[in-house]
């Protein structure tokens, strides 16, 4: 009875999706060196393009109407 419940647990890992990382494992300890400073000369600074006014936007004001009032039938 315990070889027949070895061979099911050797189907049932065989069956389980493979995890797959896309991307390098770093080790902890030993990370990877800093970009280097000519990746950084390539930055263009970006100024922001909106012109921020002090103008005052009116609130929506919605006038309640004598038939907004009547009970639905």
């Amino acid at each position: 009875e315990e070889d027949d419940d070895m061979k099911v647990d050797i189907e049932e890992d065989e069956n389980e999706p493979e995890l797959i990382y896309p991307y390098e494992e770093v080790d902890p300890l030993n990370p990877l060196p800093p970009a280097s400073k000519s990746e950084l000369e390539d930055v263009i600074k970006v100024e922001d393009m909106v012109e921020s006014e002090d103008e005052t936007i009116p609130a929506s004001v919605h006038e309640v109407g004598k038939s907004s009032t009547a009970p639905f039938f």
